[in-house]
């Protein structure tokens, strides 16, 4: 429905793009539910009409999606607690839902389907884990969830696999876009959407487990201190489907998530620096965990597919960790930030979760060389094979400014995780030690006033 949190954001950026949209609704009388579209298309380039529709009718969407060159299906409950009948409230609406939403598509014929799945839902598998044991991809799906155990997660797998079924069976081009938490602007007063609901009152326990549900409590009203680890924004994920109607080679299911998991003391510490008037529940400083591989969303293999679309020359520089000399005192950048907190010591868990890095000189060249070398093709890894310890970092600043306190840092193995031997056969590209990267950046940092060490 149209007036749905996600909804309202896709809806919001057809509009803005100058698409002209048939947004559905349960009711065009329920107007405190649907006044924002109604300001939105008033607003913006597009055309926007409002059509009712009952997700559980079937036939309901037929005359609607006559014509439509795209479909959006974003409409499915998301409910984690207070679930009486899992069947009637969650499965069938979804599914049934999702079926009679592809059905109409199908007799429209010449549509493309564009579907808001849910990546953690259908995807996850709390048991057996990610099939490569290493990371969630699209190839995962959800074989462990039922009616009696996790029945969100098992609803929205059930709609998801009755969407591809569909598709298979009746040549329908379907896009599905699997979300984790969405989180990020309201567009209206409403604020029945769950998303809404775990930022205000969190339903749900940190989920070490990722799926097991906890008791309603208040977050940012300071009675709960968990929300789902895993997010990701509402303008995002709008624009991931925006960009899988218009990108030709757009197929499949795509991840979108940030791929680390995110603590409430995170949130909290956000929170608290914008909002000081405020005051916040300090929030669980649990580790963070990369848990998903969501590559295939990211920009370089979009500009690959178009690149291979339009017979267009295209090279790749992957770097790590970009360290090394500061030209400007803006100190925004994440890379300086990291260096910031790390000999400020105010955190060094960025540095250290950070052991593969290279020199931002070395990436510049890198560049120029791939412009100049005629053979330089695909994707270059630029990286020291070799990871660096945090000990390391304080070792080499602690000889070189001496004057100066360092935090310890941590004394951690170092291992190759890395091989880029092809830059260095290719480009001739020889990276500079990581020492003098160290120095250079520090001593930027100090004349360009960022930084404030602790003299001993």
């Amino acid at each position: 429905m149209a007036y749905q949190y996600v909804a309202s954001e896709l809806t919001k950026q057809l509009l803005e793009r100058g698409y002209n949209v048939k947004g559905t609704v349960r009711s065009l009388k329920s107007r405190e539910k649907i006044q924002h579209l109604i300001n939105l298309g008033d607003a913006l380039p597009g055309r926007l009409t409002l059509h009712e529709a009952d997700l559980l009718s079937e036939g309901s969407f037929t005359g609607i999606v006559q014509g439509a060159d795209f479909v959006f299906h974003t409409a499915s409950p998301f409910f984690i607690r207070g679930i009486e009948d899992p069947q009637t409230e969650l499965v069938d609406p979804a599914v049934k839902g999702t079926r009679n939403v592809l059905k109409a598509a199908i007799k429209s014929k010449h549509t493309i389907v564009l579907m808001n799945g849910d990546c953690f839902a259908a995807i996850v598998k709390v048991k057996k884990g990610p099939s490569n044991a290493s990371l969630y991809t699209e190839e995962d799906w959800n074989d462990e969830s039922s009616l009696t155990n996790s029945p969100y997660m098992y609803s929205k797998t059930e709609a998801e696999k009755a969407a591809w079924a569909l598709a298979k069976e009746a040549g329908l081009d379907l896009v599905v876009i699997n979300p984790s938490l969405v989180l990020g602007p309201v567009l209206t007063n409403r604020a029945d959407s769950t998303s809404i609901q775990l930022m205000k009152a969190s339903g749900v326990s940190h989920l070490k487990a990722q799926v097991h549900v906890g008791e309603s409590k208040e977050f940012v009203e300071k009675v709960a201190s968990t929300m789902l680890a895993r997010q990701v924004d509402v303008r995002d994920v709008a624009r991931a489907h925006v960009l899988a109607a218009e990108v030709p080679a757009a197929q499949g299911r795509y991840i979108l998530s940030h791929d680390s998991t995110v603590s409430t003391k995170f949130l909290s510490d956000i929170l608290s620096e914008h909002f000081p008037q405020y005051s916040f529940p300090a929030g669980e400083d649990t580790p963070s965990q990369r848990l998903v591989d969501n590559s295939k969303v990211q920009a370089e293999k979009a500009a690959w597919a178009l690149a291979k679309e339009a017979g267009l020359d295209l090279v790749a520089i992957n770097p790590s960790l970009v360290l090394g000399p500061v030209r400007s005192s803006q100190g925004d950048s994440t890379s300086i930030k990291m260096m910031k907190d790390f000999v400020e010591d105010t955190d060094t868990t960025g540095m250290a979760a950070f052991g593969r890095q290279v020199d931002v000189r070395d990436i510049g060249r890198a560049h120029v060389l791939a412009a100049e070398v005629p053979g330089a093709q695909g994707r270059y890894i630029l990286s020291h094979e070799y990871s660096a310890s945090t000990k390391d970092i304080s070792d080499v600043l602690s000889e070189r400014f001496p004057q100066y306190k360092f935090p310890a840092g941590e004394d951690t193995p170092s291992q190759k995780t890395v091989d880029t031997s092809k830059a260095r056969k290719e480009l001739g590209l020889q990276l500079r030690p990581l020492r003098e990267t160290y120095i250079d950046m520090v001593t930027t940092l100090i004349q360009q006033g960022i930084v404030n060490l602790v003299a001993k």
